[in-house]
């Protein structure tokens, strides 16, 4: 049985005599799938790894459909991200290369709709470490479903796959936690059972009740966490009262390489590039009420089919009225003092507009091109990534936080939790320590650095969510001030001092 072959010990330390696996991980998309990749070197022996997904196999392309139009569920991610999380093994290519699209951008440009601030940031501002001499982007736009399989795929071609076990179509159950071994040191932990429904067989439609135990359960089931709300996690979240809609666009000239951002009261609209020009994506954060009045229905017959039409050409109308809207670079006002900050946000304007080259107007968008979707927008965090009870539960990705999406950095957060568990995992094995040991060192780096980061957009949001008068010249401040833009541009990719 597997919980014999474990009791023939390993490295680490580490007390296997009565543990199916030393990690279960819980949740295989880009977090879950990059945490078992990051781990598998580690899984030598007679160590093991359990990866566990409520959904198929994960491969690319699927069997059915045309897969030319990029998914709307997709992701901007930095190059401290790639480099660090996802691995050199995937490739990061402007085509179909290893199966892995990519749209990648070497600016971002960032606009106001209520005044003539711009803030543009390129490749130039940002390193990952310390080396910047080949780094041709800013950040990559990639798809869910291309990179998932990448990964997936590299965990099946790993030299220590036999230790690896990849479970799909697997719904967890139950988890519980195990009593400590009082045979064990005092501060060892119990480790945590889990069971789950094996709905992969074909014997049978009610699948296959299956338990396993573990020292270490890695949650990342995404935001609406089973494992975080069986196990009672608290957590702490604030609504914006606002919801994101997204979709792929097909455009009327080809996408340049760079990511638009447009500053609304209601949040921001972002136009992103894909991995073929003539596409792009839009997540347009604004009111409920807009968002569904512009969610179109589905169609069921010809009278639904025609005011589906109807309102696809009406919300590309709106998006093209949103994004063709530059800076409002003109604002009557017969406030002295007003007109003094304008005249001099102006001039900042059309300096940055010299010094930079000109604004670049987004292109003009033909038609809606895939499923529009929508969300919720919420900010949120665990109070403890581990839980307080047991050191064999630990939350990564959005099951322990999500974030605002106007800078792109949910999943970079993810990913940067994985980098650093990783990192502690490998220094306590390589120290012949028990690896639960450094949880808690998890748990303090995470929760700071998301803190930081949700906070900084939590104020953003608020900031043009109340046009305060000094919002637009702040950004031209902060545009032309290189040091405090760099250090901007750093911090929202995780380069340089702020590296991954």
């Amino acid at each position: 049985t597997a919980a014999a072959a474990a009791a023939a010990g390993g490295g680490g330390g580490a007390v296997r005599s009565e543990y199916d696996y030393d990690v279960i991980v819980v949740g295989g998309g880009v977090v879950g799938a990059a945490l078992a990749k990051n781990l598998a070197p580690f899984m030598d022996n007679n160590s093991k790894l359990l990866l566990l997904e409520a959904g198929p196999d994960k491969v690319w392309p699927p069997p059915h459909g045309n897969h030319e139009i990029p998914n709307a569920r997709s992701y901007a991610l930095s190059p401290s991200s790639w480099k660090h999380a996802i691995g050199p093994q995937i490739n990061i290519s402007d085509n179909n290369h290893n199966n892995v699209r990519v749209g990648k951008y070497s600016k971002m440009q960032v606009w106001e709709s209520q005044g003539p601030a711009t803030l543009t940031f390129t490749k130039d501002d940002i390193t990952v470490d310390n080396d910047n001499d080949n780094l041709d982007y800013l950040g990559a736009v990639v798809e869910d479903g291309p990179l998932v399989a990448a990964l997936w795929d590299q965990l099946k071609k790993d030299k220590n796959s036999q230790n690896i076990h990849l479970q799909t179509k697997a719904h967890v159950q139950q988890v519980q936690l195990l009593p400590q071994n009082n045979n064990n040191n005092s501060n060892c932990h119990g480790g945590v059972s889990v069971t789950y429904k094996d709905n992969s067989s074909h014997i049978t439609n009610d699948g296959v009740e299956k338990k396993v135990t573990s020292k270490l359960l890695l949650a990342a089931d995404g935001a609406n966490s089973f494992i975080r709300r069986s196990l009672n996690m608290p957590i702490v979240s604030y609504g914006y009262g606002r919801k994101a809609l997204t979709c792929t666009v097909e455009l009327q000239t080809p996408m340049p390489p760079i990511a638009f951002q447009r500053m609304e009261t209601n949040g921001p609209i972002a136009l992103l590039p894909t991995y073929h020009p003539k596409y792009a994506t839009v997540v347009w954060s604004t009111t409920p009420e807009l968002c569904n009045q512009h969610q179109p229905q589905p169609s069921h017959d010809n009278h639904n089919h025609n005011n589906h039409t109807l309102q696809l050409q009406q919300l590309t109308d709106e998006l093209n009225r949103h994004l063709q809207s530059g800076p409002a670079v003109t604002n009557n006002t017969d406030h002295i003092l007003s007109s003094l900050f304008q005249s001099a946000n102006t001039g900042l304007t059309m300096k940055q507009w010299n010094d930079e080259g000109p604004f670049v107007v987004p292109p003009l968008i033909a038609n809606i091109a895939g499923p529009v979707l929508s969300f919720d927008l919420t900010m949120m965090q665990a109070r403890n990534y581990v839980h307080t009870d047991s050191s064999s539960v630990v939350l990564l990705g959005d099951a322990a936080h999500t974030v605002h999406p106007m800078a792109g950095q949910g999943l970079n957060l993810g990913l940067a939790d994985v980098v650093c568990f990783t990192q502690l995992y490998k220094d306590a094995i390589q120290s012949g320590m028990e690896p639960y040991l450094m949880l808690q060192q998890y748990q303090t780096q995470r929760q700071l650095a998301v803190s930081t980061m949700q906070m900084g957009m939590h104020t953003i949001h608020e900031f043009y969510r109340h046009q305060f008068p000094l919002t637009s010249i702040g950004m031209n401040l902060i545009n032309a001030a290189t040091p405090i833009r760099k250090t901007l541009a750093q911090m929202a990719t995780g380069t340089g001092p702020f590296g991954i």
